[in-house]
């Protein structure tokens, strides 16, 4: 967390600190996803389909604050207890509405979409989707900073 020299805080700095360290965090997480994939032996298309969903996993905190449209009707399938962890279905909306992607991917945009917004809520029959909760939580568990959270969740620092 950035202050001023007046010991006030700066809330640019800080939520550039934020965004970059939730960047780290996909990037982290698309690394562990390949890992674990290879590790699997997941086809090569899985893997990367698990590299992309790793990097956008998280996403959908962006559009939460930002007020952008979620999924709806999708709290069950990507919500873990109904209803928390909301940021996934801004994920899946994202991924499925608003993510240009080349045309050769075109096809695989609703697997991506699945395999990112399931993160706290696989099924438990997809090793892919499982895949990427276990990259997600062992992410998680180095890159949490004690006693960094607070407010609600347009003003509280972003975590996985």
């Amino acid at each position: 967390m950035a202050f001023d020299y007046d010991g006030t805080h700066d809330l640019e700095t800080s939520l550039q600190d934020s965004f970059g360290e939730a960047i780290l965090h996909g990037v982290v997480v698309s690394n562990l996803a390949s890992f674990v994939a290879r590790e699997m032996a997941l086809s090569e298309e899985q893997c990367h389909n698990l590299a992309i969903a790793g990097m956008l996993h998280d996403i959908g905190k962006f559009a939460q604050r930002a007020g952008a449209p979620a999924s709806q009707g999708m709290e069950q399938e990507y919500c873990p207890h109904g209803g928390t962890h909301r940021h996934v279905l801004h994920t899946d909306h994202f991924i499925e509405h608003v993510l240009p992607l080349p045309p050769e991917w075109e096809g695989e945009r609703g697997c991506l979409a699945r395999t990112a917004a399931a993160h706290h809520r696989p099924d438990s029959q997809s090793r892919v989707e499982t895949a990427l909760q276990k990259a997600d939580q062992l992410s998680s568990g180095g890159d949490r900073m004690e006693g960094t959270s607070g407010g609600d969740f347009r003003s509280a620092r972003l975590e996985s």
